[in-house]
Order: C-alpha cells, then structure tokens, then sequence
C-alpha cells in the first residue's frame, strides 16, 4: 500500500469478543506481582485487552523494578472490598492503569522506599470509598479523578494531583500535605442550599483551578456551599474558572442563572444579589485636608455594610495621632456604623492622622485613614460682612461682638455694606484688626433692600436678593492662594418656602465639586410681616476649606426666589490651600490593546476633582507628530481626545501621548500608550452542531456531526471537541474556545473536515489554515489540509516539530494580523498558520478541507482565515496529490513567470533531493507529475527556484 503525505497510516483492529471477568486468587507475595504477567489470576494469563479484572480481600503488587515503566493492559482494574495494590519499585517508576476502580474501600499504597516517586497515570473512578495511602514514599497522580464515591488521600508522605478531579463524591485529607498542582483542576458540583462534594480536612495545597458547576445551582440570595475546609493554602498561581479575581482573597461571578461570590479564607461559595457591593466609609469629620483652630474637634466616620458583608461592631479600633483611644460605636440605620471620638486634651498643632480598622464577617480586615490639620488660633484672621440695605440712605450697622458664628477674631469688626440694585457693587473688606483688605464683588442680576418693620437688630435689617428669581455672583479677590478659608453664608429669612442656593465655581472647596448647596431660611408669615420665628445665628451654610484659584479668587453663586443673602463671614488658615492632585486616568484604545481601528478615536482621561486642567498647556503625538486635540471636562474627569483622519495601515503599531503642563502649580503630566491595528485577515471558528459552518465526509456526502466531548479518549476513529479548563487556549464565539482533537489518545483515523465561509464578495482572497502545538509532547503536531477536495485520497500534511520548528508552508500565527482578537498563544501553547494560497471566490463560497494523518499523531485544528489578495508574492503550496499507478500528480499555487521543483524523501527525517527542477510557474496555479514506482511511501514538497 502507498501512503502519500507527510506521514504513515497506522490502522488497527480489534475482534468483537465478550469481556470476560478475571479476579486474583492469592495475593502477591513479596517480591512477586502479578500487575503485568500471570502471577495469580483466575485466568493463569497475564492482564489483556477485552478483560476485566477484580481484586478482593488480596495484594495485588507492581513489579519491584527501579525507574522503570509498567503497564495495565486490562480494559479495566477493580480494587474491592478488603483489596488493594501495592506500587513498588524504586527511583522514580511510572505505572499506568487506563481504568482503576476503587469499590468498598478498596486501597492504593505506595511500597517504595521513601526517597523514591512513584507515579501514577491513566483514570482512577471511586464508586464508593477508597483511599490513597503514600505512608512508605510521595506519590504524583497523574490520573483523572472521577465516581459518586468518597476518596481518602492519607499518609505522612506527600501526594501531588496533577489531573482533573471530577468527583461527586468527597476527597478526604487525612494526614500529610496533599497538593493539587498548577496542571490540577477542581469540580464542585454546587446543588440545592449546602448540598455539593467537598475537600475536607487539612494539608490541602491548591496551586491549581477551581470550577464550579453551577448548572444545577440555587440562585436564592444567601444559599452557601463550603468546598473545602478552612485553613488550607492557596498557591499564586491558584484560579477559578469564569470567576473575577477581586485581589482581596475572593472572587466574583456575573453569571447568567446567577452571581456568585468565592471567599478563600472561609473556602465558601456565597449565592449574591446584583453586583457586590464592597464596605465603604463616608462623611469623615473633620474632613481630610481640613484645616482646623479647634484643638479638640469631634472626629468620625460612617462605615457602610456591603451587600454581603457584614461589620463586625466589636472589631472597630480607632487611633488619633497614633495614640489608641476608645471610640463611640452607634447604628444610626440599618447596616451602618458611625465610629465618633471627641479627644479629652487638645490635639498638638499640625497634621493629625486618623485611623480606623476593623473586620467583616468574611475574614476580611479593613483599614481607612485620612489627615487634617490642627492650626495656632493666634494665626487666623476674620472678616466679616453685612448686607444693611440702604433704601433710606443709611446703613444698619452690626455692632462689633454682637453677632458671631465664626471664631471670635480681635474686635469682631462688621464691614457694613451697601450696593446699589442691577449693578456691579464693589466694596473694600477689613479685618478684625482695621488691616489686611480684601475685595468683595456683586454682580448678575440682584436687588438689594432692608426690611424697615423688623425690630430685630443686626443681621435680620439688611439684605440683597430679590422676591422674584434671581442670580447674583459673588467674588472675593485678594486673597492668599496659599491659604484656604471658611465662608459662612447666611440666608436670615425669606417670604416663601422656595430654596435658596449656593455653589462656588472658582476656587476649590472640599465638597463635591459643583455640588449646590441649599440653605433653609427663617420664614416670615407674609400676611403679617410676623418675624417672631427668625432665630440668631441660625439659616447659614459654610463652605469649608476652600482654597482660591492662583490669583487669589474665590466665586460663589446665589440662586434663589423670594429669598435673600444677609452677610458673610471669611476665617482665613494660614498654609491651609489644597487642590487635589491631576491624576492620570484610562486611555482609549487602552494601551498595548490589539484589532484597533484604521480611523480610532484617542482619548486621555485625567482625574482632576478641582477642575484645574489648563486647557491651553495640552499638547498631543501621533508617533511623534503633533495633532491639535480637543478638550473637556465633566466632573471630575478631564478629556483629552483626538479623531485619526489619515487611516493607519493595518497590523502597525502607533504611540499616543499627551502632556498636559499647566494647573495646578504649573506640575507636568504626561499620558503615553500604545496599539496595534487591525490586521486583514478576518478569522472565522471551526464549529460543529447543526447549522454550523464545519462538516464531515460520511464516504459519499458532507454531513453534520457533533463530536465526542472533551474528555473522551482516542482511537475512536472521531474527531472530539476540545476546549480548555485551565487557561485561554483555542478560539471561539464562547468561553468555550474549542478545538477539534484527532490522534494523541490513540490510533486513528478520523472523517476529512469541510470548514465553509458563504456571503463572501466575489474575488481574489488568500486562504489560511490554523492548528495548534504544544510543548513537551511526544510527537510533532500534524494537519492536513488544502483548497480542493480529495475525499478518496490523502490531503497535503503541513508539520510542526516536538521543538516548535514549523514546516514548509507553516508559520507561528501573529495576533496582529487579525481583524479582531484572536488568542494564538497560551502558556507553553502556539498557534500555526498554514499558507493555503490563493483562491477566486465566486458565489461567494469558501471551502477548506481538512484531515488527520491516520494514526496516532497530534492534530488540533481551529479554524481559518482569509484575506483579500494584495498580490503578493505567494508561496508555493500544494493543493492536492493524486497518485496513479507509478505517477503522482500534485497541483500547487505558483505565479506566473516563476519556476518551481518538486521535491521527495522516503520518510519523515530523510533528506530531501530533487524529483523534477525547471517547471514554469502558471498565474495562479501549477500542476505536473514525477514518477515514484520505487518506493512504498513518499513524502513531497515544492520549492521556488
């Protein structure tokens, strides 16, 4: 028989026959095993395919041969009631047990010397009870863990899991450190409320994954499962399948039945309503930053539950300048704390750090601190303003002492002010001591006036504003920008209950920027002009802290109906100024991001909470030129963005950056990233099922087919669906990212593959083929594949060797070359590209057609990709081979005007020679023959000359 390829078929065959049950009759003595010879089984012959075999109440040893390999050629082994084996051997010695059965009981144990490995492969399925015992030496379990049963791991020595464990039933850790390794991956299968397999006891290690079935899960708020027993480690490498990692020892999941929340410390699943919403604080006092004459302030905070977590009340610390004090716990509402200390001695001058710690209910400890400032009383300095109205030509006057909310500054002086109504009103403000003058400015529209029947003196005679909407600016120029100040705006009364308003929009004040203030004012009984209900200092708001711009301005806005302003108090705090720092923010595309568009829009964000960005000190690149960007600001993010109008060319790699160079204090800010476009080629998923784009040869038709699952073993003569439970390997449309898996598990020969592209615009496109490898395995990666069909016969074999060297017309796949993200590495995985050529697409219809080798080589195929043809120069690639007699026929891509030979070898690691030289390339295609009556079997390529 002639195999044309690049590799050798291997069919096997094995006769139908009953499988016959085989048991040990006496257990193996020492020294003696009956684990691959016939020993002591019922049968007198030694274990083969098409039996299984029983072992009860007897030993069942390994042969004791150091660092060798053993094989179980039973179709399966079961270790019953009172039975067990015993793993001997030593060095490191490898036993394999395709199918190992453990029913009532039944018992591994390790029989080494305690320096020596032994290791373990195949499947092991617990039906009931059993137990892995390492008491002589460490054991590495290289087998799948499967059955409803539950498993004892047990033994002073160590046991590493290497496989997937998909019990239902329990492992038990009895004694010893029993780690489940970075390739291990865990199976709970979650139920009704507490009901799901579990990891028990201690000395569990997990450097693996974890995955949740969730499919039969309850989705009611509350429901918990714990999977494992607390105390155990959990490695850096440790994940969870589909969950987010919050950084903080849990992890979430948005899922579609449900949302789910993992905590490490408890080992716990928790079924959680809408998103997790974290413990938070608010309303700190004094707020930080605060500059304060008060050298005994109250001092608090507002701690918040999350929606699942709870404070725990008893655990809250508090401490003042690093000293330890005893604070006040109170629950103003449901799911709140408010931590209050008011210090029994005055707190030395300058900066005082608060701290406040404590614990929630899910192991977790948290930690809030924040900063004010205590400042000398001697330094402040007041001034202080009164609106006295001046319809009869004279101002009312505050007397100095009279009337204070502010501290007591000096003599308390007023400046008593009148202005004139629709008009700029400018007026010169003194402090305390007669000195340090500063300006204060009206200007909008405003009324101002003085109420001649309130017998009430003072601050209640003057005001401006109006009885009829209106707005009316305030400015106060003059001051130090250096230090921040306390305004006290008083709204004595008003004729109606409308709101009146404040909001500063220059200078920055520590409350939400743009944040409208509202005051509510005495009110007067319109029918009477009653003003008995006005009350002295009371009806005022403060802003407190705020810090003028540079040039030494503060703006504050009134806006208000039937309502008034009555006058202004203004503490200055020396060294008190604080803008926020401009932090950098997010960029657009994010930076390093892939399959970004020709035509992008580039965005820079800055967290800027006082509004400070100078917009006329932005500068932006594009690879190093200059483009003119636009600005804004919406609170309390600055944007900087660009549109690309020159479309860049695909699969490049560009570098944005912006440098923003004013405010606050002149301080330079830059923002770099970098992209990567799109690429052109467009990649569309092999998928299998009904309606999908992938089909199979039945010997007469293409058919649909849906392939064995995941885990199913080879030799099947099938293709089987591969997905990934450990990392980001294959690609797909879900979070499956599957494959389809030929060989590797056994002997094979699976039904040639037909991937369709329809709706395609009618043209020229360069065609491309993808498989995986992966390092470490046996053999090389093998897949065949072409543009013409040849159901009869064998399709071109494109390798990748065991060291990751590609093939001819092989080539390690580049993420850049993609129209949208495609994965084509993961860990110690590659994907390759297999060059198909060129094809004309008319109808619109798109095949590749691909195949295995036949035997037990390593196939993993993907998908394709295609492109429109640039006219490129295309490499040569063969299409098909036909084999005739003596002749073998090949067709490849080829240009016009080039000259091609066609080379041969006899096997896989020959050298190549020269079957025929001088052959003239076609436009797009090429075919002729060479003799090869010489040889059963052959392998071929083309070369450019």
């Amino acid at each position: 028989m002639r195999v044309v390829g690049l590799a050798a078929a291997l069919v096997g065959f094995v006769a139908g026959t009953q499988a016959a049950t085989v048991t040990l009759t006496v257990g193996d003595a020492v020294g003696t095993s009956s684990f691959n010879s016939a020993g002591n089984w019922s049968d007198a012959a030694a274990p083969s395919t098409g039996n299984d075999y029983t072992v009860n109440l007897q030993w069942l040893r390994t042969p004791a041969v150091g660092n060798s390999n053993h094989v179980f050629y039973g179709d399966s082994l079961t270790i019953g009631t009172g039975g067990g084996i015993i793993f001997k051997g030593w060095g490191t010695s490898t036993n394999v047990v395709d199918d190992l059965i453990l029913s009532g009981g039944g018992l591994i144990r390790s029989g080494a010397g305690c320096t020596d490995t032994l290791i373990l492969e195949g499947n092991i399925t617990v039906t009931d009870t059993g137990t892995i015992q390492s008491d002589q030496n460490a054991y590495i379990i290289n087998s799948d863990l499967a059955g409803a049963g539950d498993l004892t791991l047990s033994g002073g020595y160590g046991i590493t899991l290497n496989g997937t464990c998909a019990m239902t039933g329990d492992i038990i850790v009895s004694e010893g450190t029993k780690t489940f390794s970075t390739n291990s991956l865990c199976i709970f299968t979650i139920g009704a409320n507490g009901v799901n397999n579990a990891i028990t006891g201690s000395g569990a290690v997990f450097n693996g994954s974890f995955e949740f079935d969730l499919s039969g899960a309850s989705t009611i708020i509350g429901d918990s499962w714990v999977v494992a027993t607390a105390g155990v480690t959990y490695g850096t490498n440790f994940v969870i399948e589909g969950f987010l990692d919050n950084g903080d020892g849990t992890w979430y999941l948005d899922g579609v039945s449900g949302k789910y929340k993992f905590y490490e410390e408890t080992c716990t699943l928790l079924s959680v309503s809408g998103n997790i919403v974290p413990i938070t604080y608010e309303d700190m006092t004094p707020t930080a930053g605060r500059a304060l004459i008060d050298t005994q302030p109250e001092i608090s905070i507002l701690l918040v539950d999350g929606s699942d977590d709870a404070i725990i009340s008893s655990s809250i610390a508090m401490s003042v300048a690093g000293t330890s004090v005893s604070p006040t716990v109170s629950a103003p509402s449901a799911g709140t704390h408010l931590v209050s200390y008011t210090p029994t001695s005055p707190l030395a001058v300058g900066p005082v750090e608060v701290m406040v710690t404590y614990d929630a209910d899910n192991a977790v400890s948290y930690t809030n601190t924040w900063t004010f400032i205590v400042h000398p009383t001697t330094t402040e300095t007041l001034w202080n303003i009164n609106i006295a109205g001046n319809i009869t030509g004279t101002k009312h006057p505050v007397a100095d002492g009279v009337f204070v909310v502010a501290p007591a500054m000096g003599d308390n002086m007023w400046n008593n002010v009148a202005g004139v109504s629709g008009a700029n009103n400018q007026f010169d403000i003194y402090d305390a001591n007669g000195n340090n003058i500063i300006n204060y400015e009206t200007s909008g529209s405003h009324a101002w006036g003085e109420n001649t029947e309130l017998v009430f003196p003072d601050l209640f005679l003057g005001w401006c504003g109006a009885n009829a909407p209106m707005n009316m600016t305030n400015t106060l120029s003059g001051l130090n920008p250096d230090n921040s100040y306390d305004l006290y705006v008083y709204s004595t009364w008003r004729w109606t209950q409308n709101t009146v308003e404040y909001n500063i929009i220059e200078g920055f004040a520590h409350v939400t920027y743009g944040e409208i203030t509202e005051v509510q004012a005495n009110v007067q009984n319109a029918a009477t002009n009653d003003y008995t209900g006005c009350v002295y200092g009371e009806n005022y708001i403060i802003f407190e802290n705020v810090t003028p711009t540079a040039e030494g301005r503060i703006v504050f806005t009134g806006v208000c109906a039937d309502g008034i302003l009555s006058g202004l108090q203004i503490l200055e705090i020396p060294g008190g100024a604080s803008i926020p720092d401009i932090e950098v923010g997010d960029t657009l595309p994010a930076d390093g991001a892939t399959a970004v568009s020709a035509t992008p829009i580039l965005s820079a964000y800055f967290n800027d909470i006082a509004g400070s960005v100078d917009s006329g000190s932005i500068s932006m690149t594009i690879d190093g030129a200059s483009v003119s960007p636009s600005f804004s600001y919406s609170d309390p993010v600055s944007t900087v963005s660009y549109t690309v109008v020159t479309p860049f060319e695909p699969s490049t790699v560009h570098t944005a950056k912006v440098v923003v160079a004013g405010s606050p204090g002149g301080t330079l800010f830059t923002n770099e990233w970098s992209f990567t476009t799109a690429g052109t080629v467009v990649y569309v998923d092999a998928e299998a099922g009904t309606g999908s784009n992938t089909m199979e040869w039945n010997g007469s038709s293409w058919v649909e087919f849906s392939p064995p699952q995941n885990t199913t073993g080879g030799g099947d003569n099938l293709w089987e669906e591969e997905w990934s439970t450990t990392s980001q390997f294959g690609n797909g449309p879900s979070t499956s990212n599957s494959w389809f898996e030929a060989g590797r598990e056994g002997a094979e020969d699976a039904p040639q593959l037909r991937t369709r592209v329809t709706g395609l615009e009618d043209g020229t496109y360069q065609v491309y083929a993808y498989f995986w490898w992966a390092s470490g395995a046996a053999q090389p990666f093998y897949l065949g594949t072409a543009l013409t069909n040849n159901p009869a016969g064998g399709l071109p074999v494109y390798t990748v060797a065991t060291d990751g060297v590609a093939g001819t017309g092989v080539s390690q796949a580049n993420a850049s070359a993609f129209t949208s993200k495609v994965v084509v590495t993961s860990a110690d995985r590659k994907m390759y590209q297999v060059s198909l050529g060129s094809v004309t697409v008319s109808g619109g219809i798109l095949d590749v057609y691909i195949d295995d080798v036949g035997d037990a080589s390593n196939v993993w195929y993907d998908g394709i990709g295609y492109e429109a043809s640039t006219g490129a120069t295309l490499e040569p690639v063969i299409q098909s081979i036909v084999v005739s007699g003596g002749t073998v026929q090949l067709l490849w891509t080829s240009e016009s005007g080039a000259t091609y030979s066609i080379m041969k070898k006899s096997s896989l690691t020959g050298a190549w020679s020269a079957a025929k030289t001088g052959i003239s390339g076609g436009e797009s295609t090429t075919s002729d023959s060479v003799d090869a009556s010489g040889d059963d079997q052959e392998f071929f390529r083309i070369e450019g000359e």
